[in-house]
């Protein structure tokens, strides 16, 4: 009876080990900080601020990598915040990892968007959505997750990774933008004008 129990006992505890194991976080070292956790940030005369944020600690040891088009905007990982400044109008972001995904933009001119990066369920590792927040209804979501959120840039090491990478990260674009194009319309997320604050 106590060597049942104790097996158990065993079992259990290794099992929370490897979920903790599992889901540790991994700050990329392709991204500097760039200020202290929760620090705020306002958009630049005339551009558009989009806010990508990562709370989630599910599929912590795998880093996103954003663009907007063609051009790099940085590694996601657990608990930061990409401050990214973009011209107003017609963008294209995308998340790449073991696949990848898309997220329309139509981004007006001194206004701030917020973009949670949510990972799920791969094959072999984690892969990632871009799903819009909308800053009135999770106002308080938002203003949590940004308080602990460290705020990080791409590095040197970032663009040569992204140089290095290109035709991979080309490939998965081209294979999965099909994939987006095929869906109707409505189920292609799109952050609108009025979406921003």
């Amino acid at each position: 009876m106590q060597t049942a129990m104790r097996r158990a006992i065993l079992v259990l505890v290794l099992v929370g080990l490897a979920t903790a194991l599992g889901s540790c976080a991994r700050r990329s070292h392709l991204m500097t900080a760039t200020g202290p956790a929760g620090a705020a940030i306002a958009p630049a005369a005339g551009r558009a601020l989009v806010v990508f944020l990562r709370p989630s600690r599910y599929g912590g040891a795998v880093q996103a990598a954003l663009y907007d088009g063609d051009a790099l905007v940085g590694f996601s990982s657990v608990g930061t915040a990409i401050n990214y400044q973009a011209t107003p109008g017609k963008h294209q972001f995308m998340v790449v990892s073991e696949g990848a995904d898309f997220l329309d933009a139509e981004l007006g001119p001194d206004k701030t968007y917020f973009v949670l990066v949510a990972p799920r369920m791969g094959a072999w590792r984690a892969r990632f959505s871009l799903r819009k927040l909308d800053p009135r209804r999770q106002a308080s979501e938002i203003a949590r997750w940004r308080r602990a959120a460290q705020p990080v840039a791409t590095n040197e090491r970032a663009v040569a990774w992204d140089r290095e990478n290109r035709p991979s990260v080309l490939q998965k674009r081209d294979g999965y933008l099909r994939k987006w194009h095929e869906k109707p319309t409505d189920e292609r997320p799109t952050l609108q004008v009025e979406d921003g604050i």
